[in-house]
Formats: structure tokens, C-alpha cells, sequence
């Protein structure tokens, strides 16, 4: 993504401010809920599911995985983390032995109040001075793209499976917008922007 961002910047790919307006702040989003959810001892890719878990118990891997919208893989890794770390156990189906329920444990009950403050004071910081008209209409706009966005994956037949995802260094999970190619390049960018 960080390749993306600055071609877009320098006015070499798409010439639309609003979906460069969009990439740019959602990807500098999942940076700042990262660095959050690190206090919590979660990674950037574990939000989505510790968001879930924390609202409902008991789901199955497929169940989490539509849920939470990303690749069979992608779930099985984090929660395999998730589990390693103390967030959630694994039980056995009591009506269907092939498949496990996933259950969160005390250490989701520890950490998800401080987690929700900080998430809540976050959003809070980034949506400031902007009046409730403004914050009605941006849903909306985010809804329909959301929707076209589902839209043009089905008619496109894109899943997320075929997102490629690689595993940082530092443990996390991150999409990565380029399929083929060297993926090394986008990591010296993307750390070239941090400093």
C-alpha cells in the first residue's frame, strides 16, 4: 500500500483525490490501530478478530473468517497467534466433532475495555470538528462504496484468498496490494516513509 500511496502522490496513476484521499487514510488508520492494539500486546491483523471475539463467543473458523472478511489462511494463522498468546481456547463442536468453536478467555475480558477507550478516543481524535451532518453523510458515501466495492469483487471474481498476505518481521500480518514481484521493494518503502 505504501507503494500505491506515493504513486498517487507524485500524480502517476489514478488521477481521482477522493479514492487517493481514501487509500491513503485508510492505511495510515490500520498504522495508528496498530500502534494502539500493540499496548495490548495485538497485532494490526488481530483487531478485526479480537473486535469480533469480544462480542461473540463460541463461532466457528469459517463463521469468524465470513465475518470478519479475509482468507481461510489468514484466520487460521492469527488465531493460531491469538490462541498462543492467551486471547481464546478452542473446544471441539459438542454437535459436529470435525470442527472447534473458538471462546475467548479472561485475558480478552482483561484488555478490551482499555482497547475500546483507546479505539473510541482514536476515532474520536481523527472525526474531530467534523459536524454530525457531515459524519451522517461520510457513512453513507463509505456504505455505498463498501456495497460497489462487493459488487465489482463478485463481477470481477475477486476473493480475498487471492490478496496476497505476508508475514512482517516484526510478526504482523499485512495485505499487500502487489500479487507478483518483489515484495521487498514496498518493505524498504514502507520503512522509508516511517522515518
Amino acid at each position: 500500500m505504501g507503494r500505491l500511496c506515493g504513486m498517487i502522490n507524485r500524480g502517476n496513476t489514478l488521477e481521482n483525490e477522493a479514492a487517493r484521499h481514501l487509500m491513503c487514510v485508510a492505511r495510515k488508520i490500520r498504522m495508528c490501530s496498530a500502534d494502539i492494539a500493540k499496548k495490548y500486546d495485538l497485532r494490526g491483523a488481530e483487531i478485526p478478530f479480537f473486535i469480533r471475539l469480544s462480542h461473540e463467543d463460541g463461532l466457528t473458523q469459517a463463521e469468524l473468517t465470513n465475518m470478519v472478511g479475509v482468507d481461510k489462511a489468514l484466520t487460521t494463522r492469527v488465531i493460531r497467534t491469538m490462541e498462543q498468546k492467551g486471547f481464546i481456547i478452542r473446544k471441539q463442536d459438542e454437535n459436529d466433532k470435525r470442527q472447534s468453536r473458538i471462546y475467548r478467555t479472561e485475558k480478552v475480558e482483561q484488555v478490551k475495555a482499555g482497547f475500546f477507550n483507546d479505539m473510541k478516543a482514536f476515532y474520536g481524535a481523527i472525526s474531530g470538528g467534523i459536524g454530525d451532518d457531515d459524519m451522517e453523510i461520510f457513512d453513507r458515501v463509505l456504505v455505498a462504496v463498501d456495497r460497489n466495492m462487493a459488487e465489482y469483487m463478485k463481477r470481477e471474481n475477486v476473493s480475498f484468498s487471492e490478496l496476497h498476505v505476508r508475514r512482517e518481521p516484526d510478526g504482523d500480518f499485512r495485505d499487500s496490494d502487489v500479487r507478483d514481484g518483489d515484495s521487498r521493494n514496498d518493505e524498504r518503502e514502507e520503512g522509508d516513509e516511517r522515518k
